[in-house]
């Protein structure tokens, strides 16, 4: 786990505007400037965008691309497949698959070597909760939305 990386998310959810983190959206209302090179969506998200774990964690440490036809390297979050975005994130905070499966979707009862959490939808998981999740992430190893329950 990249302990630094989790701090600094955990910080950056708990202090964007309220409405700019919602477990429902990736990366939501982001504004579009361009395609990659290799035919992904490059997003701007200055503009009250609203996203999840992953998706903020994408937007903290973008990936520096080439737009399409422009010849000129920008940073800035790049919207593929959720499965990227995902991986992506996976990645950059160096999580395991089960912990990201759990960090990134704790309602999923599909996913792999996953328990079920009593969350049913997104929309029950507000920022102060999923900080403190990421608190005893950081303490334990382990993703446990049940043990830090508001």
């Amino acid at each position: 786990m990249n302990i630094e990386r989790l701090r600094a998310l955990r910080e950056r959810i708990l202090t964007v505007d309220r409405r700019q983190f919602s477990m429902m959206n990736w990366i939501r209302d982001s504004e579009v400037i361009g395609m990659t090179t290799n035919g992904e969506w490059a997003v701007s998200a200055d503009c009250g965008t609203s996203a999840c774990l992953a998706g903020w964690t994408c937007i903290m440490w973008p990936l520096t691309v080439t737009l399409e036809g422009s010849g000129e390297k920008v940073e800035v979050p790049v919207l593929g497949s959720v499965c990227s975005l995902r991986q992506r994130a996976m990645e950059l905070l160096e999580l395991d698959d089960e912990q990201a499966d759990a960090l990134f979707e704790p309602w999923n009862e599909d996913l792999r070597n996953r328990r079920l959490t009593g969350i049913s939808s997104a929309r029950q998981v507000t920022r102060e909760w999923a900080a403190r999740v990421i608190d005893r992430l950081i303490e334990t190893g382990i993703v446990d939305w049940d043990a830090v329950r508001p």
